[in-house]
Formats: C-alpha cells, structure tokens, sequence
C-alpha cells in the first residue's frame, strides 16, 4: 500500500458499524464559517500514514486547505489533491461533460497554492468511461492525473484509448476507485479486474477497506481488514507492486 485516499468531510458516529467518532463538516452551519475539527485530524492522519510510508491522496470539498500553508504543503506527506470526490455525478454525464471548465479551474486554483509539480492534482472520478475527458489532456488545463471510478468492469472498452491520450498528453491515469460486490463471484470478480487494470499497467485504490466486521449496508463493496476476501485483495495488491506501470508517479512517492 502506497497511498491512502482521503476526504475533507464531515461524517457521523459508528459509520458502517465501526467506533468512529462524529467529525463536523468543514463549513457545518455557514458558508465561510470554518470548522478546522477534519482539517486537523487529517493533520495527524498524514502523520500516522508517513510513518508507515503511505502517502495521502486528499478530496476536497467546501475550503480550499491549502490557504494556510504549512504542512499541506510538506511533499513527504502528500501524493495529491482531488478537485472533488465526483463532481456532478449526480447531474449526469451530459452536466459533467457541459462544465469541464470548473475542473480545470478548480485544478487552477490548488495549483496556485501547490507550487510542488511532484504534489499531482486529480480530477476526482465520475462514472466510469465518463471520468475520462479529452479536456482534461489539454495542456491548458492544470490536472495531472485523470481520476477514473468504475464499478462496471468495463475498462476493455475504454483504457486502451485513455491510456494512450494520457501519455501522449504526457499526463496520468489512476483507477482511483473500483470494487466488487459480496457473493459467490467475489474471489474472481477481484482477480478478473485487478488483472485487468494491471495489462494497462494503470495504478489502482480499492473501494473500500474496513477494520471492523463489514455490516453489509447498500452496495456492499467493503473489505475487512483480516476478515473474509482480505487474503485476496492483499494477495492482489502484492502481485500488483511487481507490474511495470504506464506511467511514472516515482517523484510523487518518494518520501
């Protein structure tokens, strides 16, 4: 494990039936009234994953974080920034496809507080081929890393193109969210993707491990750390260290 993704969010108590405590939003009851409560345990989250050396990736949300300096700014911490966990997904693609600009604005704006080029700026995921926009290879707009989140284990019909875009936009992918759903199917479903997303030699985040007993809410994608189908995704993940990639994040994760 190299990096672990992150969210400038409020959440509530006992998510998913772990013993996390309640955390308030970075703005949780006025619009430029700030909370710092999030900001400060990811302060002492980047510090815990540094010392195993594990890099954050950091979802913004409401604040930009940056505005303060500081260790936002320490490279040894921090991979990355999402613009946004998934922005507009719940507009639809037409939406998304229609305001690109704000992506690459919003990559505009962290770039200006981010002078470190080894810190990448991800555009955050939407729906599977979706995430993946011609925009976001042109050299006018600041993303580095062109964030895609599929659950539909369609890379075949879209990676081969997005690959070669990418690298000859001389920018990156990650497959920054992926999951497979509890059943019978689980064990190859996880092989069949990893094994897919490691031919096009494209970095992966899987969606979601936990460290308590999975309670099985909604769309159950979550793995127990030590429980079932850990042996498989660990087992995955370490194959997965020894694949030449497609592009080189080696800058951004040396500590």
């Amino acid at each position: 494990m190299k990096v672990l993704r992150t969210f400038v969010q409020g959440v509530g108590t006992n998510q998913k039936n772990s013993d996390n405590i309640y955390v308030p939003d970075v703005e949780p009851n006025a619009i430029g009234t700030y909370d710092d409560t999030i900001l400060n345990a990811i302060d002492q989250l980047m510090v815990e994953a540094n010392s195993y050396g594990i890099k954050l990736l950091i979802a913004m949300y409401d604040k930009n974080t940056l505005a303060a300096g500081g260790v936002y700014n320490a490279n040894e911490y921090i991979i990355g920034y999402d613009v946004m966990n998934e922005p507009m997904i719940n507009q639809g693609a037409g939406f998304f496809e229609d305001n690109l600009g704000w992506v690459c604005n919003v990559a505009k704006q962290i770039r200006g507080n981010v002078g470190d080029p080894n810190q990448l700026i991800f555009t955050g995921g939407n729906s599977a081929s979706v995430s993946v926009q011609s925009a976001f290879f042109a050299s006018s707009c600041p993303i580095d890393v062109v964030a895609i989140h599929d659950y539909t284990d369609g890379y075949d019909s879209y990676l081969p193109s997005a690959v070669s875009a990418a690298k000859a936009a001389g920018k990156k992918l990650i497959v920054e969210e992926w999951g497979s759903l509890v059943g019978s199917g689980r064990t190859a479903n996880l092989d069949s993707n990893v094994q897919k997303i490691n031919s096009y030699g494209v970095p992966w985040v899987y969606w979601e491990l936990i460290t308590n007993t999975d309670p099985g809410q909604g769309q159950d994608y979550e793995i127990n750390v030590g429980g079932t189908d850990w042996s498989t995704i660990e087992g995955l993940a370490k194959s997965t260290a020894s694949v030449t990639g497609a592009f080189d994040f080696s800058a951004s994760l040396a500590t």
